[in-house]
């Protein structure tokens, strides 16, 4: 197993990132489903997470990142539906995604096999004033601001097998253009995800994390090593292929109010290595909110009829 992972990023890590919209966010177990929507309901239990993404200056070129989703599995588990809303900004470019989630699983080599799909709408904006205009007379940049609405659609599979994950999510299937093929495209990404869970002892865990993020041209890659104690609390650390490094913690909300007991919450600090264009020590947190379907609620549909969960 070790080996086979060091060869996938062996040889998806060999690309140098040339573009920011490779961006990889350290706390993906909170993100996943904007990455790969196979993620969708792949929990027994209803799914909130919220993300804050923030660099530690003022300065409003830098990144920025805000995230939401829900999502819960229906149908004895077969199904999942779920949503997302995710606010990015950086350097004069921002984009809204809003976006509903479906996945649907098989049995398949004695594992889970979910196949995902995303479907909604993305509002891009361009700041040229936040840009240095190398052509002043440029018709394309005469405009002070540019934005428009497009459809987005993701595609997502996700292979489970006990302590093992393996997940290929495919964002901007359109391959949209926003203004012109020479100014700005929306460029289709593919995520490639592994992560493997081992155990140490009765109480102790290790949790290795590859993710690797491509436009095919260029390629960004984030290793992540995470260990936990009780599935309660857990301390890792992360590398991105452009010089960042990320250090990460967490704990079950249970130990703050039982009431919280099946929540968490993430946190990590991110700091560059080198000098990186787009490099800028962050803050990032994380809350993770999990819920017991309520055992009579009548909401799964089954030969017409509306039925409880409890009777699946």
């Amino acid at each position: 197993m070790r080996l086979f992972l060091l060869i996938i990023v062996g040889c998806f890590g060999t690309n140098t990132l040339k573009s920011q919209d490779l961006f990889l966010n350290n706390l993906y177990q909170v993100n996943y489903l904007q990455l790969n929507p196979a993620y969708t309901g792949n929990q027994s239990l209803i799914r909130i997470n919220l993300l804050l993404n923030r660099p530690i200056t003022n300065q409003k070129s830098l990144y920025s990142h805000n995230y939401v989703s829900f999502d819960m599995p229906i149908n004895q588990e077969r199904v999942g539906i779920g949503a997302y809303v995710k606010q990015e900004k950086m350097a004069g470019y921002s984009n809204i995604d809003g976006l509903v989630s479906y996945s649907y699983k098989i049995k398949i080599a004695k594992g889970l096999l979910a196949f995902g799909l995303n479907a909604g709408f993305s509002q891009f904006k361009v700041d040229f004033d936040m840009w240095k205009r190398k052509d002043q007379d440029d018709e394309l940049l005469k405009e002070r601001q540019i934005q428009t609405t497009k459809p987005n659609f993701n595609f997502g599979l996700l292979y489970n097998k006990k302590n093992l994950n393996i997940g290929l999510g495919i964002n901007h299937l359109q391959n949209n253009y926003l203004i012109s093929n020479r100014i700005f495209r929306i460029k289709r990404i593919y995520n490639f995800n592994l992560e493997y869970k081992s155990s140490i002892s009765a109480r102790w865990s290790f949790n290795q994390l590859y993710l690797i993020r491509s436009t095919l041209s260029t390629t960004n890659y984030l290793v992540q090593y995470t260990l936990s104690y009780s599935n309660e609390i857990w301390l890792g650390i992360g590398y991105r292929n452009n010089g960042f490094v990320n250090f990460s913690c967490g704990l079950q909300l249970n130990k703050i109010n039982q009431a919280l007991e099946k929540s968490k919450l993430f946190y990590a600090y991110e700091t560059r290595l080198n000098n990186s264009l787009f490099g800028v020590n962050t803050h990032n947190i994380g809350l993770e909110f999990l819920f017991e379907k309520p055992k009579n609620a009548k909401n799964v549909l089954k030969n017409g009829k509306l039925i409880s969960p409890t009777d699946l």
